[in-house]
C-alpha cells in the first residue's frame, strides 16, 4: 500500500530536520521506542540550533521527550553531558544505555555548536547582567 501525501510530508519533514533536530529526534525515537514519523508531529519543542535555545530559554538546556511530557533530557553545560531528569518514566530510564550512540551524537552537535558560539555564551550572558546592573 502507497503511503498517504501525509506520511510522506512526514517523512520528508524528518529529512529535512536541522542538524540538531536531527539527533534529537533520533535520541528521543530510542529511548521512547517511537517511530520518528510520530514524534515529528510534536518536534515543535525542539531548539532550531543551541543559540536559538539560549535566546528562546536562556541556559535551562532542558527538552520533553515524546512519551506524553513526562520524561526529559537535560543537558548540562558545565560537563557537556546529557541526562533524564528523575521524573522520567520506566521506557526511557530503561533505554538510556542502548541510546549511548544517540546520547554522544547530541553531545556532539551541542558542543560543535557551543564552539562556534565563540566564547562561552553563559559568560557573556554574565557580563551583560553585570553591567546592567552596575548601571
Amino acid at each position: 500500500m502507497a503511503e498517504s501525501e501525509y506520511v510522506q510530508s512526514l517523512r520528508a519533514r524528518v529529512a529535512g530536520l536541522p542538524p540538531l533536530q536531527k539527533v534529537m529526534l533520533e535520541l528521543d525515537s530510542v529511548l521512547t521506542e517511537h517511530d520518528p514519523i510520530e514524534i515529528v508531529r510534536q518536534y515543535h519543542h525542539y531548539p532550531v540550533n543551541l543559540e536559538h535555545w539560549i535566546k528562546r530559554d536562556g541556559f535551562q538546556f532542558v527538552w520533553y521527550l515524546s512519551d506524553g511530557g513526562y520524561s526529559r533530557v537535560a543537558w548540562s553545560e558545565e560537563n557537556k553531558q546529557l541526562f533524564l531528569t528523575d521524573n522520567s518514566i520506566r521506557k526511557p530510564k530503561a533505554n538510556w544505555d542502548k541510546a549511548l550512540p544517540q546520547r554522544r551524537a547530541v553531545e556532539a552537535e551541542l558542543l560543535k555548536q557551543w564552539k562556534a558560539l565563540g566564547s562561552e555564551p553563559q559568560q557573556e550572558a554574565q557580563q551583560l547582567a553585570d553591567q546592567i546592573l552596575a548601571e
